[in-house]
Formats: structure tokens, C-alpha cells, sequence
């Protein structure tokens, strides 16, 4: 009888440990899915900010340019 109930449990605390191993492996696998995914939504974010701070500076340069037009060409006349 604790023969029976000793080979239960052992054989309980095998399948418990083959399933904590399958559930390990499941894991790392997801994991480095996601480490796939996160990579490539950082590239992408560190595109977009390329695009972004061009933007930025064609404004910028744009608005100091026509400063530029506007005080070359005579800045405010007031005619007297």
C-alpha cells in the first residue's frame, strides 16, 4: 500500500516536471518572439523620428528663410 502511494507521487512529481519543462521551453520560445517584435517596433519608432526631426527642421528652416525674404526685402515700410 505505501509502495502504491510512493509510486503515485513519484510518478505525480515526474509528469509535474515534465510539464514544468515543456512550460520553461513554451516560454523562452515566446520570449524570443517577442524580443523579435519589440526589435522591430524600436526600429520602427526610430524611423519615424528620423521622419519627424526632418520635418522639424524643414519648418525651422523654412520660418528662417522668410525671415530672412522679409528683412532683405526691406523689413515694415512706413511711409510717412
Amino acid at each position: 500500500m505505501i509502495d502504491n502511494q510512493l509510486e503515485l507521487r513519484v510518478r505525480q512529481l515526474e509528469e509535474w516536471k515534465a510539464e514544468q519543462n515543456t512550460n520553461a521551453a513554451v516560454r523562452v520560445e515566446r520570449d524570443r518572439h517577442m524580443d523579435g517584435r519589440f526589435d522591430r517596433l524600436e526600429n520602427g519608432v526610430s524611423e519615424v523620428k528620423g521622419y519627424l526631426l526632418r520635418i522639424v527642421w524643414v519648418i525651422v528652416l523654412g520660418i528662417v528663410g522668410s525671415l530672412l525674404t522679409f528683412m532683405l526685402g526691406g523689413g515694415i515700410n512706413l511711409v510717412p
